[in-house]
């Protein structure tokens, strides 16, 4: 696997920016080219700022949030109700992509071709599934659950697999259009997952396992990471000739199918929800409000702690922050009498 690759892989998917050598600042490069000393906010506060190894993807439960440290090893569990760590686990692989499917933490290893049934409230390996003929895993970059099946999505063969969530038995594989997808999304009924080569996106039926209709193009590409947010999909991409991205933001409507002739700004990381409204972050410091309807996006918040990917989750009332190259969880409120904070201040 060439180190591009390796690093669209960490870009698309959630491994560590950093350890790519992607995690560099872009200042003056996001949307507006507003740097982190503009962006103030209207209504945003932070309320808690955790110190956590490699935050670089979220799994939420129904009791908390497991953070996968991805090359760290660890994978930290924290309390959303008292802001604190209650457990940090050393799997014995290291993960960074996952997904609940309750009662139990399914997660997987890219490098090592792994997949792994953890208990969800303790991190205790349950089950381990190495890569054979039954489960043919090959560079494992995401998870879905859709209730009564789990989905694997193997970037290096482009193929998704589908398991039991019980048992973790292999129950079929499609093959998928396009080359070196990413993580998939559950939306409107069906699997979404973009193809990082190639620019466009597949949709799976659930219920049948199959490609439903022709892949949806984007111009833009998915060489950055994806997202869903305000009942849309998003898309955002960095510069990678050989990938046929180019650095921007497309929006992806499941419900029709259709992708947004806008074209929501350079330098971006992810979307999510904010209560009833629509937030991106960028690859540096700030996150914005989102008008979906024209792509004006307002610099609302600043956070301070060196420039990082800065992917943004909606749960348990609030937005989170998972800054993996900074090893900082932000979590933050909305209030209409608070002004800006930073992320450094407690």
């Amino acid at each position: 696997m060439t180190r591009t690759s390796r690093c669209l892989v960490g870009v698309a998917a959630a491994l560590a920016l950093a350890s790519c050598g992607m995690g560099g600042s872009s200042a003056g490069h996001g949307p507006g080219a507003a740097g982190p000393s503009e962006a103030t906010s209207i209504s945003a506060h932070v309320v808690a700022t955790l110190e956590v190894t490699s935050p670089n993807q979220a799994v939420v439960t129904q009791t908390g949030l497991w953070l996968l440290g991805g090359p760290s090893g660890v994978i930290t569990r924290v309390d959303p109700a008292t802001n604190t760590i209650t457990s940090v686990v050393t799997p014995p692989y290291p993960v960074g992509f996952g997904t609940y499917a309750p009662p139990f933490l399914w997660v997987a290893s890219f490098m090592n071709d792994v997949v792994l049934q953890l208990d969800a409230e303790t991190g205790e390996v349950l089950r381990t599934i190495k890569r054979s003929p039954s489960a043919p895993w090959d560079g494992p970059v995401g998870l879905a659950s859709t209730g009564r099946d789990l989905w694997v999505v193997n970037h290096n063969s482009s193929t998704l697999v589908r398991m039991d969530p019980v048992t973790g038995a292999v129950d079929g594989i499609t093959r998928l259009p396009g080359h070196k997808p990413a993580g998939p999304l559950v939306a409107a009924g069906a699997l979404w997952i973009a193809m990082t080569k190639g620019n466009m996106v597949d949709r799976v039926d659930p219920t049948t396992g199959q490609v439903d209709g022709a892949p949806i193009h984007l111009d833009s590409g998915a060489c950055a990471a994806s997202s869903g947010a305000g009942d849309d999909l998003w898309y955002t991409s960095i510069d990678v000739e050989d990938f046929g991205c180019h650095d921007g933001t497309r929006r992806l409507d499941p419900r029709t199918g259709t992708v947004s002739s806008i074209d929501y700004g350079a330098g971006l990381s992810t979307f999510a929800d904010f209560g009833a409204e629509v937030w991106a972050s960028d690859r540096d410091h700030t996150l914005y409000r989102v008008d979906v309807a024209n792509g004006t996006l307002t610099p609302t918040l600043s956070l301070l702690g060196g420039a990082a990917s800065n992917r943004l989750l909606w749960a348990f009332g609030s937005l989170w922050v998972l800054r993996a190259e900074t090893n900082q969880l932000v979590r933050i409120d909305a209030s209409s009498s608070t002004s800006a904070v930073d992320a450094d201040d407690r």
